[in-house]
């Protein structure tokens, strides 16, 4: 045991952060009550000699009680938490092998830190701001950890790291180091010492670091002109004049430059005043005001460019306190290293602990007196701007372009305008330049500042059938489409979208091969049967998707034995447009892809029929994905101009052109449209689907007195005529037209029959082609009668409602039936069988789940009960 007049301090407590700091402490604490060699062998003491004296039997005790000694020491030492773990540990060995096995993991775990801890010692460099002190405690941290797992790492190798990323402002001491001193035997802490006497002599003369605002230089003045770029520490040149450069002049008492190119050496005389003691670059005359203009009492900030007789004023920043400030505007302005504002008043919050200086153009330094977040008031409410120097002896607010970088905004300018774009793609704004400053003030309405249109962006959002704002963002700052809205604004919620396409949260998916080429892969799926028939009487639409492009065609069926035949013509389209041939198409295994006719088909023309598992449709996620997204857009479409159920194909039609218009994850930076037909798509046609309008009929259709428009609905774009697919409500029949004006606001009120108009102007749009053809493209076959009253009445007949509980099923003897059903299958597979309940545990609930199945006609199939298990207890 130790000494009694030692007295160790507290013992380390480990909760379950730093446990290699833990190890080493704990390790010198145990060895300080001689009980590590316990722990680190679990040596079992001696047996006692027969006949022993007292002194034996009293050390063997001793020995005995090491091993509890030692457990408590180690249980005395963790956290509670960390406790519940070990207590079951019945020797101090076993319990710190389970901690060192689960904090300091295997030997392969310890070779992964290891290896990331080397990568981060090889990438430290020292940073602009930073001491060589701070530096040092950087690389320090590094190679302790490194350390602590066990690892050697020698101190030349440290002091090699640091000579070798110390900047060009160190190559005067660095080269004296050489003629004095072997770098290769030179200790770190010499090194460290010698450099930081360095960095104090300087700061001496310099002043401490200071955070940059305006660092306007002129040209060819950098004191780091002489190093065109870095070398090797071991191979650095030792030049005297290299030296001279951190020398003081002894005419402005400034490093960096030698005495003979000094701007205020006695000898040179002024070309602007005529005196001497100073270049005309550095001249007070110039730009000073007449004797006749009014004189202020403050110094602002300015450069000269080396080939220009007079001054431009870069920065308008005053440092005097006695002018009166203008703080409702801010500028713009890319020297400035941090958000500035000296009107103490509009901070919200604000931490003086934080002080720093600031060095404005003209070398003067100026005092930060705190930091914090500024709340502005902005047409669209208030906004909060972060960390925001205070420095009151400025007197314009300064928002730094750098700081809005790192914060993820992007900033253009072009031409007289100044764009800013928030990190989702949308436009935050845009300044126009005024007076050779762009100037953001919040609360203006003028034309100087303009915030993206809510109503332009939802009017687009409609027009795209409810696309995601994201989307439409990345379609404006990737440039995907012509002829669209300059700025995206996101909308918090849209009520269509909510009814439309309203889902769960997604699940992650992983990463699976791509076709690299056109018609490599085609996925297909065939989606229906609808229970409501379009207007030319289909119920079913089959999908085509090539997976380089994601380019999709879609085609309207009536039956499912159809598919062959639209596959034929499906195929020798897109042949023919491509040139180039089918390899693969994939599909789930529907019977109408099974079919003996698409096999022998697939297999005439040599293409590689893919098909999913049984209950498997992730494996045709392409497909299914699609017809989620379309029919969620399609519901979105009919929602959005309260359109009846029976142009659900018009609806999904147009949902499958606007898609291809649209960005996929699929694709970067384009386009489905763009992807397949190399050019990108024009959106100036575009229109809200179902909007009202007005289709100019023929000369020779009407005569002289006659409506020279007819009113129509929009059901789309034709594929293969320039014009627009109108729908005549009143005859249920639809016509290619490009003579359109449109009404976006307004809608037709189906219930009397007749347009329901929002005074709003109107929109006139005209394609190129005149065509005016009653032959539609995929819908084509207009209604050409309605059901009877009748017929409506005996189909709602038809419907059967689902019971909500076991009550109410079994007072109806289909149901009854049903579950009798189930109930039997469920006997004859020996599903479970039955055993007394039990007292001590909880029993899972089940419950019944009735289904009423029916034909695509609407007429009713089977009843259907099912009995469950409930997921929770």
């Amino acid at each position: 045991m130790a000494s009694s007049g030692f007295s160790p301090a507290a013992p380390p407590v480990f909760n379950g952060e730093g446990f290699h700091i833990w190890v080493v402490k704990m390790r010198t604490y145990l060895q300080a009550f001689d009980l590590w060699e316990v722990v680190n062998t679990d040596a079992e003491p001696a047996p006692l000699r027969a006949n022993p004296t007292v002194a034996q039997m009293r050390q063997h005790a001793d020995e005995k009680t090491k091993r509890h000694k030692a457990m408590s020491c180690i249980q005395n030492c963790v956290s509670d938490v960390i406790f519940t773990r070990i207590m079951a540990c019945e020797t101090p060995k076993q319990a710190w092998d389970k901690l060192k096995e689960e904090f300091q993991g295997t030997e392969r775990t310890r070779q992964q830190q290891l290896l990331n801890l080397r990568r981060d010692f090889e990438n430290l460099k020292i940073k602009e701001e930073e001491t060589v002190k701070q530096y040092s405690d950087r690389i320090m941290v590094v190679v302790n950890s490194i350390r602590l797992l066990g690892e050697q790492f020698s101190e030349a190798r440290i002091v090699e790291k640091v000579l070798s990323t110390l900047p060009e402002r160190y190559e005067a001491k660095i080269s004296s180091l050489e003629d004095s001193r072997d770098l290769a035997t030179i200790s770190l802490t010499e090194l460290i010492n010698a450099i930081y006497a360095q960095e104090q002599r300087r700061a001496s003369r310099m002043e401490e670091h200071q955070e940059g605002a305006f660092q306007a230089k002129a040209k060819a003045t950098s004191s780091t002109s002489a190093y065109k770029g870095k070398k090797s520490w071991k191979n650095r040149p030792k030049p005297d004049a290299a030296r001279g450069e951190d020398r003081l002049c002894r005419f402005c008492k400034r490093p960096g430059h030698q005495e003979a190119r000094c701007w205020f050496r006695p000898d040179a005389v002024c070309q602007h005043c005529k005196k001497k003691g100073h270049v005309e670059r550095v001249c007070k005359e110039k730009g000073r005001p007449g004797k006749n203009q009014p004189q202020h009492k403050n110094e602002e900030a300015r450069v000269a460019e080396d080939s220009s007789d007079h001054e431009e004023q870069v920065f308008a920043v005053s440092c005097s306190a006695g002018q009166k400030k203008s703080t409702k505007g801010w500028l713009l302005d890319s020297g400035c290293t941090n958000h500035m504002s000296p009107d103490e008043t509009i901070f919200k919050t604000l931490d003086r602990s934080c002080k720093t200086r600031v060095k404005i153009g003209n070398g003067q330094l100026i005092k930060a007196e705190g930091k914090g977040d500024v709340q502005i008031c902005t047409a669209t409410g208030g906004k909060i701007i972060k960390d925001v120097l205070l420095v009151p002896e400025i007197d314009r607010n300064l928002l730094s372009i750098s700081q809005l970088l790192e914060k993820g905004y992007s900033v253009v300018f072009k031409g007289q305008e100044c764009q800013i774009t928030n990190p989702n793609g949308s436009c935050l704004m845009t300044v126009t330049m005024s007076d050779k400053c762009f100037e953001v003030n919040w609360s203006s309405d003028s034309h100087s500042t303009h915030v993206a249109s809510t109503d332009d962006t939802k009017l687009w959002h409609q027009r795209l059938g409810h696309a995601n704002f994201k989307s439409m963002a990345q379609m404006v700052s990737k440039e995907m489409v012509e002829n669209f809205t300059k700025t995206v604004q996101s909308e918090d919620v849209c009520e269509v979208c909510q009814m439309g396409k309203q889902a769960r949260l997604p699940f992650p998916t992983n990463t699976t091969w791509r076709a690299t080429s056109k018609l490599e892969l085609v996925h297909s799926d065939v989606c229906g049967p609808m229970r409501t028939e379009s207007l030319s009487g289909n119920r079913y639409f089959i999908l085509f998707i090539d997976d380089c492009t994601r380019y999709c065609w879609i085609y309207f069926l009536k039956h499912k034995s159809e598919v062959a035949q639209v596959f034929i013509k499906f195929k020798a389209a897109v042949e023919t447009e491509t040139g180039c041939k089918i390899k693969t198409i994939r599909s789930d295994n529907g019977t109408e892809y099974t079919s003996a006719q698409f096999q022998s088909l697939c297999k005439d023309a040599g293409i590689k029929h893919q098909l999913t598992n049984v209950y498997t449709p992730q494996q045709n996620g392409v497909s299914e994905r699609k017809n989620r997204s379309l029919m969620d857009m399609a519901r979105c479409l009919l929602f959005e101009k309260n359109l009846p159920k029976t142009m659900w194909a018009e609806a999904v039609n147009t949902a499958v052109y606007i898609q291809n218009r649209l960005p996929t994850k699929a694709l970067a930076h384009k386009t489905p449209f763009e992807a397949w037909f190399g050019f990108k798509p024009s959106l100036a046609h575009m229109k809200v689907f179902g909007c009202l309008c007005y289709s100019q009929v023929p000369a020779v259709k009407r005569d002289k007195l006659s409506k020279r428009a007819v009113p129509g609905i929009l059901t789309g774009y034709s594929m293969v005529k320039k014009g627009y697919r109108i729908l005549d409500p009143l005859t249920n029949k639809i016509q290619v037209s490009r003579d359109v004006v449109f009404d976006e606001k307004a809608c037709w009120n189906w219930e009397r029959n007749e347009p329901e108009a929002i005074p709003e102007e109107l929109v006139t749009d005209q394609f190129e082609a005149d065509q005016n053809d009653p032959e539609m493209d995929v819908d084509d076959e207009p209604v050409r009668g309605t059901r009877t009253l009748a017929d409506v009445y005996e189909r709602a007949h038809v419907a059967q409602e689902e019971p909500c509980c076991f009550e109410e099923a079994e007072a109806h003897q289909g149901w009854k039936q049903a579950m009798d059903d189930e109930i039997a299958m469920i006997e004859k597979n020996k599903t479970w069988e039955l055993v007394p309940r039990s007292t001590n545990r909880k029993v899972i609930g089940v419950k019944w789940v009735y289904r009423a199945k029916q034909n695509a006609d609407g007429s009713l199939n089977k009843l259907k009960a099912r009995l469950v298990v409930k997921g929770f207890s």
